[in-house]
């Protein structure tokens, strides 16, 4: 299956509403497409935790991430996570370029504690980058776990918008290898080859919705125009 979104034409009143562009930050799907780097990850109860080893001895050796972010230059931001740690621990939130030299359009230094705080930051990109990472840096304090939950990054809607927004799907080609962040209910399993994905349907249930191949976080405003463009066969 090949799958598209596109919002075309858009009127000025359909993007009044901040838009998301955090994938799972919740974490109710489970991790992806959350990666970790020199640490391992769970998710239990809606929040995920990292388990950070003492061997991780700079902020950069011990990551939690998420790549694919666009970014435009110019435009205002609002990271906001909540977070928490086993024991007192000093990490960085970043936004940057996902690949060398690792250009950061913003960082800043995050205290966590033993009891769930909410954090709020707000920036200008200096760039514009279609697939940029929001990371949190980890290492640098011992062997801890840290632990979060409602991670969103959001830019405000416009007033002015073009008359294409573009693509709102992510991964339709499935051109990275995996399914993620697509996901299935338990009567279907999900596996990606030669570009395509294939969904197992193993118990096919008595109503249309007993069997789900779907995409959360996908922002609709009343009043746009869209187009969902599939290939699709059995």
């Amino acid at each position: 299956i090949w799958t598209f979104l596109t919002a075309m034409a858009l009127s000025s009143a359909a993007f009044a509403a901040d838009v998301e562009l955090i994938v799972n930050g919740d974490f109710s799907a489970g991790q992806a497409p959350w990666w970790t780097a020199g640490a391992t990850a769970t998710v239990s109860a809606g929040a995920l935790t990292a388990d950070v080893p003492g061997s991780a001895a700079n902020p950069w050796e011990a990551i939690l991430g998420q790549s694919g972010i666009p970014l435009s230059s110019g435009a205002s931001y609002t990271l906001r996570f909540d977070a928490w740690a086993s024991a007192p621990a000093s990490v960085k939130a970043v936004v940057q370029l996902a690949v060398d030299p690792y250009t950061a359009y913003f960082t800043t230094d995050v205290a966590l504690t033993t009891s769930p705080q909410s954090f709020s930051y707000t920036f200008t990109s200096g760039a514009s980058d279609p697939a940029a990472a929001v990371q949190f840096l980890l290492g640098a304090n011992g062997a801890y776990q840290a632990s979060f939950d409602n991670v969103s990054l959001t830019r405000p809607g416009t007033s002015a918008p073009p008359a294409r927004i573009g693509e709102l799907l992510r991964n339709g080609t499935f051109s990275s290898g995996d399914a993620a962040p697509w996901w299935a209910t338990s009567s279907a399993t999900l596996a990606v080859a030669n570009g395509r994905l294939e969904a197992t349907v193993t118990s096919g249930g008595s109503n249309p919705w007993d069997a789900i191949v779907g995409q959360n976080d996908i922002p609709v405003f009343a009043g746009a125009s869209y187009t969902l463009t599939l290939k699709a066969w059995a």
